[in-house]
């Protein structure tokens, strides 16, 4: 059976899939082809009006602005557009010519995220707690990097809620703040997943040359309990130091400074 994305705008203006009805077939129908699920070929989407069903290709052009809603997480090799057409939003994929209402995850993310999910239910999250959590791995893995692609793991740091690394990721020197046990020994995932949540609601939009570059997140949530989770945010390496040592000079001046 083949399927045509259908001309049902109801209250969410939302084109909705439905079987192409062979019996029902009329001129308009009959000039349509089929949107091959697999294929790079845009969708034809069907708009139903009082006169007629218009067949018209959202291809990607001129007239079409590029916008990103605030602290929107998008998926890697996913731009966001607006259709004057529709007056809504879509997504092109420019790597596999794949556009979509709604970008789609990879498999690899989805078995992430199928992982990680089944972590927070073992770890007795509220409903809110869970709500929370899927924003957070939506948005770490918006900006997903395999950990086998991240080398030389060498501990530099000891952060609030987690370890600093000095790394090597594609050549080049990196730093990244591993989030994983507290010094509690609970997960730092959970008991500060608010402050994660808001950490990465900006690094996945902000992208400055005044600021430290943010490349992107590698998460880990294995199968067994065999080690416990972490997600990884990965920075550029600043090698001129601190902040602290940026504003005070050194860091003997900043931890006297910290401790006035």
């Amino acid at each position: 059976m083949s399927f045509l994305i259908g001309g049902n705008f109801g209250q969410n203006n939302s084109p909705s899939i439905v079987p192409e009805a062979s019996h029902h077939r009329s001129a308009a129908f009959s000039a349509m082809q089929p949107y091959p699920q697999q294929s790079g070929i845009p969708p034809q989407v069907i708009r139903t009006g009082s006169f007629c069903n218009l067949s018209v290709p959202t291809h990607v052009n001129t007239n079409e602005k590029i916008e990103s809603d605030e602290f929107e997480a998008i998926p890697e090799g996913w731009t966001k557009h607006w259709s004057n057409t529709y007056q809504r939003y879509y997504y092109f994929n420019a790597q596999t010519g794949e556009q979509n209402w709604k970008p789609a995850p990879s498999s690899a993310t989805l078995e992430i995220r199928k992982v990680a999910d089944a972590w927070a239910q073992q770890q007795g999250f509220t409903r809110e707690q869970i709500v929370e959590f899927g924003h957070l791995t939506k948005m770490a893995l918006s900006r997903y990097i395999p950990k086998a692609m991240i080398h030389g793991w060498t501990q530099i740091d000891n952060g609030s809620f987690g370890k600093i690394y000095l790394c090597n990721y594609e050549g080049r020197e990196v730093a990244v703040k591993e989030i994983g046990q507290a010094k509690d020994g609970q997960s730092a995932i959970k008991t500060r997943m608010r402050d994660l949540v808001l950490e990465l609601r900006i690094l996945v939009q902000i992208k400055h040359p005044a600021l430290v570059e943010f490349l992107g997140t590698a998460v880990d949530f294995p199968a067994s309990s065999s080690r416990p989770p972490s997600i990884s945010l990965i920075f550029a390496m600043c090698h001129r130091g601190s902040l602290h040592r940026a504003l005070f000079g050194s860091d003997t001046d900043a931890a006297a400074a910290a401790a006035a």
